[in-house]
């Protein structure tokens, strides 16, 4: 198999294909020999296992850039069944197969089955586990219809012993498993028996590596034997590697059976899927086959092979089912403010990661956020608006996601009101007016008692206005208010009080008690005091005051004015009002009756 861009021989690989060509030449034992056949390819003939007389025997490739441009077409033409493609090697993203990409694309736009493998220098398990993720970043969303095989070859790596070497399988394929790929092991005879433990062989797929020989002498179940290096395909540039697969073209490992989802428990999963034979009738379980599961623990995607027994010696039928996290519980509103929502949740056996569903209601849009905490802090949010949150539990990627939480509806807390304004006073209450703050379901209206610097919480009202009126309304007396919106959900939030307003009461109508000229172009007015900031005397030639008019204004310290006419000899109708005053505008009481005056 080619490992990097370039062939690159060690002393110890050669020592290797020596140990392997020896070895084709010693009698040996166990495997029953079937059915002869000749490749095209290579121009020699092998002999297969007899396990496999009744599956197909199909015409692969392994190609990886050492080939360089390949023509697709013309391999498929050539009789070749199915490929497997180098998608890269070691664990830098720069080690991705430059030509893995085109490879991919052409190869099944050409029709055929594809598969990958990919070549390991791992030195540690961390290693391993950062070139499996790797696999998978440069596999990407392609599906596949032919296993993911870890490529283990590295004497470095045999050095170290089979637990070692072992414990890079299982991690490797662990991996590949759980992201929804049926994980496989290449590896050469002799080294596969030597460094993996058998229950690890018996796990995985095996494309098992022995050139030079007639027939593969590896005494187990195989799926693939890569028989040489040296063959001519049409459309390959010089000589390439060949492999017989073991199987049916419509039932490939990467094609397999998806059955119902099961809920992950921290223990091994055991479903028994229905196994049939060619006549559609089930076939029974340690008579007919034996089942093998494949990464069935933990979160992620677990693969069921069942191998033949007896007359159906030789088949494979291949089984899916996903272990999702159970239903996330505990989802509650930790804190809030009115651009921001805090939820917290129990954390779920099996997952490391969460995904929050978002659903404005006020909208109708939403959003996703993931996290890996048991904590998501929802910000930028749009204040008062009702927000449904759900979390799900997931890990990996969130195809392996669990099922929603219930829904816990929040509202942000709201903003403050605008508009707020004096709609009417009278002497004995005030109306109050402001804009409706869109997503409050109501309103707190508070008063202001400056001489006590206390806030008094008055009413809760859902109008957007209020009457202030009762023993607390005062005539001609000066007030303060705020409004706050607020929110009902599983609480009631109240946002923040918006900006004062000062207003006041009318005061109550003073009386005239005298109007009358001692002199020349002079009228004198006397008044009872009450309670205002100042009066309005108004005077005027028209007894309805609808023209020729003004007005004296006088301070409310005073009871008595003095007006000057314009004109002598004429009748003047004098009223006045008392007022009170917030800002530049002022509140008025009642006018008095008119009175005539002779100048």
């Amino acid at each position: 198999m080619q490992k990097a861009k370039k062939r690159l021989f060690s002393v110890t690989a050669v020592l290797l294909a020596v140990l392997v060509a020896l070895t084709a030449l010693l009698p040996t034992a166990g495997a029953a020999q079937a059915a002869t056949m000749r490749s095209k390819y290579t121009g020699k003939s092998y002999t297969h296992n007899a396990r496999f007389n009744k599956l197909e025997v199909l015409n692969g490739v392994d190609i990886s850039a050492w080939q360089e441009k390949v023509n697709w077409k013309k391999i498929k033409n050539d009789g070749i069944d199915f490929a497997i493609l180098r998608a890269g090697y070691g664990k830098n993203a720069s080690q991705e197969d430059a030509y893995f990409a085109t490879n991919f694309k052409n190869a099944t736009a050409a029709g055929l089955p594809v598969g990958i493998y990919w070549y390991s220098y791992a030195k540690s398990v961390a290693d391993v586990e950062k070139e499996a993720r790797l696999c998978l970043q440069v596999l990407g969303s392609r599906t596949l219809d032919l296993p993911v095989f870890y490529d283990l070859e590295e004497s470095s790596q045999l050095n170290k012993g089979k637990a070692f070497c072992t414990q890079l399988v299982e991690h490797f394929c662990s991996i590949i498993a759980a992201a929804g790929h049926t994980p496989g092991l290449y590896m050469s005879r002799s080294p596969l028996l030597d460094y993996i433990e058998q229950e690890t062989r018996g796990r995985y797929a095996l494309w098992v590596a022995e050139y030079g020989s007639k027939t593969c002498k590896y005494d187990g179940d195989y799926l693939m034997w890569q028989y040489a290096d040296n063959g001519k395909v049409a459309g390959v540039n010089g000589h390439t590697d060949m492999d017989f697969l073991y199987g049916n073209k419509n039932s490939l490992p990467g094609s397999a059976t998806l059955l119902k989802s099961k809920t992950y428990t921290g223990k091994a999963i055991t479903p028994a899927p229905t196994v049939t034979g060619e006549d559609g009738q089930p076939l029974k379980a340690d008579k007919d086959y034996t089942l093998t599961y494949i990464n069935n623990k933990a979160v992620g995607m677990a693969t069921i092979t069942a191998q033949g027994l007896g007359t159906y010696t030789g088949r494979r039928w291949y089984y899916r089912f996903k272990i999702l996290p159970a239903k996330v519980t505990g989802l509650t509103l930790e804190s809030r403010s009115k651009t921001r929502l805090t939820y917290i949740w129990n954390a779920t056996p099996g997952a490391n990661a969460y995904l929050v569903k978002v659903i404005n209601r006020t909208t109708g849009k939403g959003f996703d956020k993931a996290v890996s905490t048991t904590r998501v802090d929802l910000t930028d949010l749009t204040d008062t608006q009702l927000y449904e949150v759900q979390v799900a539990a997931y890990r990996g990627n969130t195809a392996y996601r669990g099922p929603y939480s219930k829904v816990n509806a929040k509202h942000a807390l709201p903003g403050t009101v605008t508009g707020l304004k004096t709609k009417k006073t009278a002497t004995g209450s005030i109306t109050l007016e402001w804009n409706k703050k869109p997503g409050a379901d109501g309103y707190v209206v508070y008063q202001y008692i400056a001489a006590k610097k206390q806030t008094k919480r008055l009413a809760t009202t859902t109008a957007r206005s209020f009457v202030f009126k009762g023993s607390g309304a005062k005539p001609g007396t000066k007030y303060y208010f705020y409004v706050a919106p607020y929110t009902v959900d599983s609480k009631t939030k109240e946002g923040a009080k918006g900006t004062q307003l000062a207003t006041t009461t009318r005061p109550t109508a003073t009386k005239c008690t005298a109007a009358k000229s001692a002199k020349k172009q002079q009228i004198t007015v006397h008044w009872n005091k009450v309670k205002c900031n100042g009066y309005a005397v108004q005077y005027s030639t028209k007894k309805n005051f609808s023209g020729d008019k003004k007005t004296l204004y006088v301070s409310s310290g005073k009871a008595t004015g003095n007006i000057k006419t314009a004109k002598g000899g004429r009748t003047y109708y004098v009223r006045l009002r008392p007022y009170t005053t917030v800002g530049n505008t002022r509140y008025y009481g009642s006018y008095t009756a008119a009175r005539a005056v002779r100048v």
